[in-house]
């Protein structure tokens, strides 16, 4: 069961979209807004998620990746689409709309084959020219620059990687896992000496020794590309270190993260709170509701679809399908209550089905 949605109207720029100015397209455009495509909020996600994303667009291929990457060359990460009027074609079953084009903004929202308005994103672009332009000002006259992902030295990262694996039986795990501490602090970029100095807030003094070993490749300023920002005495750099091994029930997962620009750990390493186990648990109660509804068995597909968002908190569609089923069958109160807590979770179509159905509007 699909829960069928009103579409929402959305006003462009387009005047009937027959022919948008290419040249425009082509730019590299900073992400300032993320919604769902009937303008829902994103569905309980992290404060970070998608945070300081950049799209280079060009002729046919864009790269998305992190403002913290503008600068390097990720050529490996192109998606290769072709333009058909206003549309972005990467697939034959998915593709991006150009909702909006100027030289000071770009709306773009996603299609893909058979999803919602509600499970499919909106995003804002302005052109990253105007958010370091921005940041340059902010700074004309500092004797020392305060350095954040929109300007900022390049550091040759040799730290960061990542690995997780899925344990079978026949695999063993790590026999001398990799240790866990983390450190984080303040890295002082003095151009006219050409000297660095690392003041640290946070650590752990039984891994002074690990701890002195980072720091040695970090305080190496040849390390370091200060990419034309000389005119600045010192520059401050916020970072987190985190030295990590984890290991669950199903999964093993290991490896170093060095980011800049926070000194807040959550910033760049938070836990997801819902676990493997949990959503694959999540999606089998999701698939016996769905079972159970197909058979008109709805008191147990009732069940399911609560069991299913109870394993794993985002599965929008359980919510739903939870809210309308128990309306269909004459439990209002509760799907009243399913739906004012989607409303207050900015879910737009769930605002509706309480004005509606709940409020009599």
């Amino acid at each position: 069961m699909k829960k069928l949605i009103t579409l929402t109207l959305f006003l462009v720029s387009f005047y009937g979209f027959s022919q948008i100015q290419e040249v425009l397209l082509y730019n590299d455009w900073y992400l300032v807004k993320l919604e769902m495509k009937d303008g829902s909020k994103l569905f309980m996600k992290e404060n970070n998620y998608d945070k300081d994303k950049v799209y280079t667009i060009r002729k046919d291929y864009y790269v998305s990746r992190d403002m913290s990457n503008y600068y390097r060359n990720l050529e490996n990460f192109k998606v290769k689409y072709k333009l058909n009027k206003n549309k972005m074609v990467t697939h034959e079953e998915t593709s991006l709309t150009i909702e909006k084009l100027t030289r000071d903004s770009l709306i773009l929202s996603q299609n893909i084959l058979g999803n919602e308005d509600k499970d499919l994103e909106r995003y804002y672009f302005v052109p990253v020219s105007r958010k370091i332009n921005a940041e340059v000002e902010k700074y004309k006259n500092a004797d020392t620059l305060v350095a954040s992902n929109i300007i900022t030295p390049i550091f040759n990262n040799t730290f960061f990687r990542r690995t997780i694996r899925d344990m079978e039986s026949k695999k063993d795990y790590q026999k001398n896992p990799i240790k866990n501490y983390r450190f984080n602090g303040y890295i002082y970029l003095n151009t006219k000496e050409k000297t660095i100095n690392t003041i640290l807030l946070d650590y752990n003094p039984e891994y002074t020794n690990e701890i002195n070993q980072k720091l040695k490749y970090i305080n190496n300023y040849k390390n370091w590309n200060i990419n034309n920002l000389e005119k600045y005495s010192v520059i401050k750099i916020p970072f987190v270190f985190i030295s990590y091994y984890q290991k669950k029930e199903k999964t093993e997962s290991w490896g170093e993260i060095f980011t800049l620009y926070s000194v807040n750990y959550d910033d760049v390493f938070f836990q997801d709170k819902v676990s493997y186990t949990q959503l694959v648990t999540g999606n089998e109660y999701f698939g016996e509701a769905m079972k159970y509804y197909q058979n008109k068995n709805f008191p147990k597909a009732i069940e399911y679809f609560k069991k299913s968002y109870t394993e794993n908190y985002r599965n929008l569609d359980a919510y739903y399908n939870y809210a309308e089923l128990n309306y269909s069958t004459g439990h209002k109160e509760e799907a009243c209550k399913t739906w004012d807590f989607l409303k207050k979770e900015g879910q737009k179509s769930a605002e509706k089905d309480y004005q509606l159905k709940c409020l009599g509007n």
